[in-house]
């Protein structure tokens, strides 16, 4: 892996600038379609369970993914690997195009949501790898802040695309914003992964402290996904045309917080920012629903 210089503080290298724009046009192509593909899918003659469907089963098949990607990070060049989800990723977004049946949009999602796990989890290990460690924290905070960038335009644009010009338009923005991030990951610098023999020693997927962080996280996404599967709907049943503005005032808050998030857990403690976060978030979740 690429590791960092120890003696030096360098934050903002190359290879973690190029890091982070692909993945802000990454997570950019998924925010466009995250609110519009219920609609689509309503629109193709599914219930509401099939625009719930759409959210869940990408979900499922990233989750079930990822710890064989990680797997294979270990024993794979990145490059190949990232190159792999990328292609997966944006076959799965052009296809939404020659749609004829709900159960072909499932189809498609969970070959995205595939796609989706390799890139995010091959992203996710090559950035910490490019941060010096007593800078992690906040350095995958700055990282954090293209997702958020992906979030807060995304949305908005993809909603309007949709009014405006229809799906199709939507769709054709999407591939091409994976295409930008599959240009800029092809000049991230990949070294070489020396020749590793196999390993006789039992091997698990499940790593005992990770577990309680998981489980964290897996609590705020649940309710995270809720908002991102029924929210367009709830705009058009209550007559708000572009509810891409909250997501806007959300990923606002969220590019605000996160470099102060990231210093305060590096220099003071993870727990102070957890608890905080978790008692904001619950408020947040209270207003919302009345």
């Amino acid at each position: 892996m690429n590791n960092p210089d120890p003696k030096s503080n360098s934050l903002w290298t190359k290879d973690f600038i190029l890091t982070s724009l692909s993945n802000l046009f990454l997570f950019f192509s998924f925010h466009l379609l995250t609110p519009i593909l219920p609609v689509y899918v309503v629109e193709m003659g599914g219930d509401k369970f099939a625009a719930g469907m759409v959210v869940g089963i990408f979900t499922v098949s990233a989750l079930v993914i990822r710890p064989f990607a990680g797997g294979a990070l270990d024993i794979l060049d990145q490059k190949k690997v990232l190159f792999f989800g990328l292609i997966v990723c944006a076959l799965s977004v052009i296809s939404y195009e020659w749609m004829v049946f709900v159960s072909f949009i499932l189809v498609v999602r969970t070959v995205q949501g595939i796609g989706w796990g390799i890139v995010t989890t091959t992203y996710t290990t090559m950035v910490s790898d490019f941060i010096v460690a007593k800078r992690r924290a906040e350095g995958m905070g700055y990282f954090g802040l293209s997702i958020n960038m992906g979030m807060a335009f995304g949305p908005l644009i993809g909603i309007w695309l949709m009014v405006e010009f229809g799906f199709n338009y939507v769709f054709l923005i999407a591939a091409i914003s994976i295409l930008l991030s599959m240009i800029l990951s092809q000049f991230i610098h990949y070294q070489p992964k020396p020749f590793k023999k196999a390993n006789s020693e039992k091997v698990s997927f499940i790593e005992k402290r990770a577990l309680l962080p998981a489980v964290m996280v897996m609590m705020v996404t649940l309710a995270h996904g809720g908002i991102l599967s029924s929210l367009t709907l709830f705009g058009q049943e209550t007559g708000i045309i572009n509810v891409g503005w909250f997501f806007l005032a959300s990923a606002f808050s969220m590019m605000v917080s996160r470099p102060t998030a990231g210093k305060v857990a590096d220099r003071i403690g993870k727990n102070f920012v957890i608890v905080p976060g978790a008692l904001t978030l619950v408020i947040g979740l209270l207003i919302l629903s009345y």
